[in-house]
């Protein structure tokens, strides 16, 4: 058996030699003077040798000592007599080792980038999803391995998500919110497990009910004493013309807000009184549903509005540029609007968004006996049915007819000496 003053002794002679030492221990001396500890046993009836590691007598610390090569035998053997072979049980240990470091390589963090680079990327406007994993997920799991996030942890995150207080309406509880973070993460993970990064995906079978509850459609809609409110008090408010310009346009045009806020100049045609409004691309979402260019005629109420706006950005690219901003060639954020009507209180009406302004015209152009079909041309929607198939029109002067209908109506608004429309319904 050895010592640690036999094994210091210990030199190097013509040829390689091991001296033993207990538990299938030896000390291997070869030519050079290099050291190693083996572990030498039988199994299946034949012998097998396994190399513990390098002993250094100058540099204890780089190998194994001898009380730790003892100890590591003593691990090998309790192997050997519980019937397992150590040899393949290191190299199971070892595969276990490099797995695991390549799990801890892949973390989520690392899953959501490469998400990023191979499907967000691609979407015409993916800034809100990146908004919604670097908010709302990724300081919680982005350092763990992709692999090791349960469902239990996405579900927390997404019930943190349902029953936070909204960020623009300040009411308790965003469900809409939770249920699109669970349709992006539904969809990060189906593409984990198709690229076999994951296993599986730990969400495949949950539904909204169980996060944000199912949604019902808003139908929201301004009736006519409601816009008149809003259309006088606005006035009053304490915000640049220019905000107010952009609530006359928002609502006399019935377009998205994005639509709107990214407008350009070039796109507008202001002697033949047209609006070329161009498809979505990578750069702005306008979500028309055709991939050409659509023509929406100007009316008086509209002309009459740009022509004022004109005023404050006929420098800038963009029909609706940032107030607090020396850049004048990027598009308004739109979300300053939002806060505007939630810091105005609504203008003291019960809560509404800036879609639901589209929804209003669409609905008080009904009781302003406009034929249905105008409005969701006007909207860029495509006809239902067979309309869409076969009706390929664009009803260009039927569109102006009713903007200038809509507009005139707005405009009378605008006054508080007006007489409601009478006997019509107002939803």
């Amino acid at each position: 058996m050895l010592t640690q003053k036999k094994l210091d002794g210990l030199r190097p002679k013509a040829s390689e030699y091991t001296i033993a030492d207990r538990d299938g221990l030896y000390i291997r001396i070869r030519q050079t003077g290099a050291m190693a500890w083996i572990f030498r046993y039988r199994y299946l009836k034949k012998p097998v040798r396994i190399t513990i590691g390098n002993y250094d007598r100058n540099n204890p610390e780089k190998g194994y000592s001898l009380v730790q090569a003892r100890d590591e035998a003593r691990r090998l053997l309790g192997m050997l007599e519980r019937g397992s072979d150590p040899k393949q049980v290191l190299a199971e240990e070892e595969t276990a080792k490099v797995r695991e470091k390549e799990k801890e390589q892949k973390t989520f963090a690392k899953l959501v980038k490469e998400f990023d680079e191979k499907i967000l990327s691609q979407r015409v406007r993916p800034e809100s999803p990146r908004r919604m994993l670097a908010k709302d997920v990724l300081p919680y799991i982005g350092h763990k391995p992709a692999e090791d996030v349960t469902r239990k942890e996405l579900l927390k995150l997404l019930d943190n998500v349902a029953n936070r207080k909204h960020s623009r309406t300040y009411r308790e509880g965003a469900p809409t919110s939770a249920n699109r973070l669970l349709s992006l993460l539904k969809q990060l993970f189906r593409y984990a497990c198709q690229r076999e990064l994951v296993p599986f995906n730990p969400l495949a079978d949950i539904t909204k009910d169980v996060v944000g509850g199912r949604e019902e459609s808003r139908d929201r809609a301004l009736n006519e004493s409601e816009l008149r409110i809003l259309l006088t008090e606005c006035q009053s408010w304490k915000t640049a013309e220019q905000n107010l310009l952009f609530l006359r346009f928002l609502l006399g045009s019935g377009q998205r807000v994005g639509t709107c806020s990214g407008a350009t100049w070039e796109e507008f045609d202001l002697e033949e009184g047209i609006w070329h409004i161009p498809p979505s691309s990578k750069t702005r979402a306008t979500k028309s549903n055709s991939n050409n260019v659509r023509r929406l005629p100007l009316s008086d109420y509209l002309l009459e509005t740009l022509k004022k706006q004109r005023r404050y950005s006929a420098v800038s690219t963009y029909v609706w540029p940032p107030l607090r901003s020396t850049d004048l060639n990027k598009p308004f954020n739109y979300q300053s609007f939002n806060l505007l009507l939630i810091n105005n209180k609504f203008a003291g009406l019960d809560h509404f968004t800036p879609h639901d302004l589209r929804r209003t015209m669409a609905t008080r152009m009904a009781d302003l006996e406009i034929a249905p079909h105008i409005p969701e041309k006007i909207m860029g929607h495509e006809l239902g049915g067979v309309m869409q198939v076969y009706n390929r029109a664009e009803y260009f002067k039927e569109q102006l007819k009713a903007l200038n209908i809509w507009g005139n109506y707005l405009k009378g608004l605008e006054s508080t000496n007006v007489i409601q429309l009478s006997g019509r319904r107002q939803r």
